[in-house]
């Protein structure tokens, strides 16, 4: 598959490359006294961040004749330094992350540090909110309506099974989750989700992602001290320490042969769809979301999140480089994420409509076949039923982490397990703001 990826991305890159200045209109005679705009480029896994968004970097400087960019690189130890350099009406004009980070934007966000995108994206001649998914962009935004961080490409958060555990996406609740976890365990089975998903992993994933209504981060209010929290404390004592690592394992045909219920891998594009299609059969799959107490929805996640700091005195100029991820000629990277717009996501399901290729599940070479009208049509109606914007916070998992540890070792009951992390994380939504 990587070879069959690698020639579209090289035929689409040289596309770009010589369509992109179809776009600007910004190029002419490069001036040698040009602004220099600030951009930071947040590391949390390094080597992304930077491959992802130096091709743009290196094309705004190329042809914008007015401005210029500076990148400056911040890693995670550098989280606090620069979220206090912009709260405090200061630091780099723009701000970028590869994946989100809670505890680095939604305190920016909170205090309106960040300028509302909207206004850019309707007085642009050639962007507007129609060329979006709209669900995706108002699930991102703030409360008051602003959109103060934009992406441009995006993976579905959600988890997939057979029709035989869980016939309608409507069902999928949490009380059947923790349900049908419990009872899956009760009659011997090890891994319920696959067998890379440990008990913390499944606790995290929980309280991360599902709706238990335990954590609300737009909120900033956590409630531990709940039923839930202790079913879910006892299923997840229940669970594996450890992963089972098997390299021919199929996380496809474990679900058919009773194996797992769930796996929560994922859709990142629609060649990844076009695989269950072709091994699972489409009528043979369903796509449950996330659980709820309304029932399954489905998140994204977002990639490439970009911001311009409201107290820069250049944010047009931001905003210009900024549009440039999200021109239907911009390149993306079609292995890790759906576009946002709508056009390039339409092409996307073009070219995995009429790829095969040949790969292989559980030790077994098999032929994926292109993605089906069906599948593509399904596809469609997935991504416009996204509701929710999935969040990352390394504070909070590290909370959980920490204090998750002394229950699984007997040492701590479940009930002072929810006091102190009630205590530590609600502490921190606090001190967040």
């Amino acid at each position: 598959m990587k070879k069959y990826l690698t020639i579209i991305v090289t035929v689409f890159l040289v596309t770009v490359l010589t369509s992109c200045g179809n776009d600007s209109d910004d190029v002419d005679t490069i001036g040698a006294d040009r602004t220099t705009i600030s951009l930071a480029v947040v590391d949390l896994v390094p080597l992304y961040e930077v491959d992802e968004i130096t091709w743009f970097v290196s094309m705004f400087n190329t042809r914008n004749r007015h401005y210029r960019i500076e990148v400056i690189n911040y890693t995670n130890d550098d989280l606090m330094r620069l979220r206090t350099e912009v709260m405090a009406g200061g630091g780099p004009d723009i701000v970028y992350s590869l994946f989100y980070e809670d505890s680095l934007f939604r305190p920016m966000m909170n205090r309106g540090i960040l300028a509302d995108l909207w206004p850019f994206i309707d007085s642009d001649p050639k962007i507007g909110r129609e060329d979006f998914f709209q669900n995706i962009l108002e699930a991102k935004q703030s409360p008051d309506g602003s959109l103060q961080l934009i992406a441009n490409q995006f993976t579905i958060d959600t988890i997939i099974s057979i029709p035989s555990i869980l016939d309608s996406p409507e069902s999928f609740t949490t009380a059947k989750f923790l349900e049908l976890t419990r009872d899956a365990i009760d009659t011997g089975m090890t891994y319920p989700m696959g067998n890379y998903i440990t008990g913390s992993d499944f606790f995290l994933m929980s309280l991360l992602l599902v709706d238990f209504g335990i954590i609300d981060l737009d909120a900033g209010v956590s409630d531990f001290e709940t039923q839930k929290f202790y079913d879910l404390l006892d299923i997840t004592s229940l669970l594996p320490g450890e992963a089972a690592m098997e390299p021919n394992a199929s996380i496809y045909r474990s679900m058919t042969t009773g194996e797992q219920l769930f796996t929560n891998s994922g859709i990142p594009n629609a060649f990844l769809f076009a695989r269950y299609e072709t091994i699972l059969g489409l009528d043979d799959f369903i796509i449950l979301g996330y659980p709820s107490d309304a029932g399954g929805i489905h998140g994204a996640y977002m990639r490439s999140n970009i911001g311009i700091n409201a107290s820069s005195d250049y944010q047009d100029a931001a905003w210009s480089f900024i549009r440039s991820l999200l021109l239907n000629t911009a390149p993306l990277d079609i292995q890790f994420g759906f576009p946002v717009r709508i056009d390039a996501f339409e092409e996307q399901l073009e070219v995995a409509m009429e790829l095969s290729w040949v790969t292989h599940d559980g030790g077994v070479q098999i032929r994926i076949h292109g993605l089906t009208e069906d599948g593509a049509s399904d596809l469609r109606e997935l991504v416009e039923s996204i509701s929710f914007v999935s969040h990352y916070n390394q504070i909070i998992l590290e909370i959980l982490m920490d204090e998750l540890s002394p229950f699984l070792a007997g040492n701590r009951t479940a009930e002072d397990t929810a006091r102190v992390m009630q205590n530590r994380v609600q502490m921190y939504l606090h001190e967040r703001g």
